[in-house]
Order: C-alpha cells, then structure tokens, then sequence
C-alpha cells in the first residue's frame, strides 16, 4: 500500500481517490501515456532486432485502421508520435482504452506485451482507474484477487481450452465499454463451469446442476454439500424458464447489469479453478 502523504495524514487531501469508471483524470491520462512511451521505447529495440520494417508497418496501421485516416494526409512517419500526442490528449476516456486494447490486436503476439500490461496494471491501480488489463482487454475489475481467478481460469496453459474460451468470451462481451453484454457474458460464464463438469464426470450431455449432483453423490471429488447446492442454485437461476438462457425478463432492457455479470465472471473463474484442482488431486484425468 502505498504510504500516505503529508497532506494526506494531515487531511487536507483524501487518503484514496474515488474510482474513475467513467471517467480519467489528468494523472491517470498521462500515466498510461507513458506507459506508452516506455512500451515504445522497447519496442524499438524489439523491431530493430526482428523486424526493420514493422514499426512503420505499425504506425500505418495505427493511423488508417484506429483513426481512419488517410495514408496520404501523413507525409511522415516521423511525425506520427507528435500527431499521436494531440489525439491522445485529445480522447475521450474511453478511447484511450479503445486505443491500448487496438495495441494488443495488432501484434498479440510479441514477448514484450506481457510486461506493457504489468505496467499499465501499475498506473491503473496507483490512480484509481475501475478497470485493469487482462490479455489486452480492459475489464471493470479492482480486486487483486478476482483479478487473478480470471486470468487463471482464461489462459489455456493453466485450466482447459473450453473452459478458458468459455471465460476469454464472457470477459469480452463484460468489457465492452461501448455495449456490454452482460447478459451473454453471464451465460458464458456459467457454460465455463459446465464444461468442466462435463469432463470431470466424463459425460458430454450432462447438465451443470446433473454433473454436480453426480460428483457429490458419487464422491468423483471431495466437494462439499453446500458448496454444490449453492452453484446448482445459481444455475437453476440461469437456466430457469425465468432466468438467463430462457427469458424474456432478462433480454434487452433487463435488470442484469454490471454487478450480476461481474459476479458471474468471478465466480465461474474461481470455481472453474476450484474444480479443475480438485480434480488433479482426485487422480482425475482432466485433459482435452
């Protein structure tokens, strides 16, 4: 935690600065900028040992496919981090995220973003942004710990390929800051969860409130009754004739907002998690 200031423990400022959702202010606005501007310089160092000519390949990009412009209104690349500056100062907040996450899709694939997000995560949570970067993508989430069930329950390497993409989709339709679809995100969620019981019990066309049922009665892992009852009440919730999969009550115009889909995220991930080690430690066989 970070050590308050004078004017802090004097309480002429305020220990902790209210989350900017919504919004960015100056600090946070320059702190990615430089985040930026770091990137950049060992991205250079990166092209120049790889790729001579992908910087500019990039800059094109940048400047035709994020900004629609034309090619031929920039006589030089050169001049293209002073013409970025003016824009990105320029954003609304929510482009300046638009513009990180456009970063992460043009090359996902270099060694050197993993150490771009960490910093962006840094400045992020030094000035109170509501959101942080998880595989290029900017979610509503400020708790470390949720933080990390997602992570770990969307990386293929750690937890299995339908599961994870179950999780990467329902983190993607949550984040979007234009359009969030918090009602397919929660049913991607929970689909997340059912997958894995589906391998667990190594049926296919079992049901998540079924294979639960199953695993408890049958002893396949040490899961507890109540820790069963209770997702196969959520479940129940999601894949009632009222619920998520079915209703008309939670289509377009509904009630699901921002903190149901949250929940869902974080839940599934941690349970999927949860699941997945149990498993291991059972002796069972969980691979794809």
């Amino acid at each position: 935690m970070t050590k308050p200031t004078f004017s802090q423990r004097m309480g002429l400022e305020p220990l902790e600065k209210e989350l900017q959702l919504k919004s960015m202010d100056n600090r946070l606005r320059i702190g990615l900028w430089n985040c930026l501007i770091r990137f950049s310089e060992r991205a250079d160092g990166y092209y120049a040992k790889y790729c001579v000519k992908y910087r500019e390949l990039f800059l094109r990009e940048s400047w035709s496919d994020f900004f629609g412009k034309r090619l031929d209104e920039l006589s030089s690349f050169d001049r293209f981090p002073e013409k970025l500056q003016t824009h990105f100062f320029n954003f609304k907040w929510n482009q300046v995220y638009d513009f990180f996450e456009f970063l992460f899709r043009v090359q996902p694939g270099l060694s050197i973003y993993k150490g771009f997000e960490n910093d962006i995560n840094e400045v992020l949570k030094k000035e109170s942004s509501a959101y942080r970067c998880v595989d290029g993508n900017f979610i509503p989430i400020t708790d470390d710990i949720e933080l990390k069930a997602i992570e770990e329950a969307s990386d293929g390497k750690k937890t299995l390929s339908e599961p994870s993409e179950h999780i990467k989709k329902a983190k993607k339709l949550f984040s979007d800051r234009e359009s969030p679809d918090y009602h397919n995100s929660i049913k991607e969620s929970i689909s997340a969860v059912e997958s894995i019981c589906k391998v667990i019990t190594k049926e296919e066309s079992i049901t998540l409130g079924d294979a639960l049922k199953k695993m408890e009665e049958e002893g396949t892992i040490d899961l507890h009754p109540a820790l069963s009852k209770g997702f196969s009440s959520i479940y129940g919730w999601t894949s009632d004739e009222g619920g998520i999969r079915h209703s008309m009550k939670f289509g377009e115009g509904s009630d699901v907002g921002l903190e149901d889909a949250k929940f869902m995220l974080v839940a599934a991930s941690a349970f999927v998690n949860y699941l997945k080690e149990k498993a291991i430690r059972a002796g069972i066989s969980i691979e794809a």
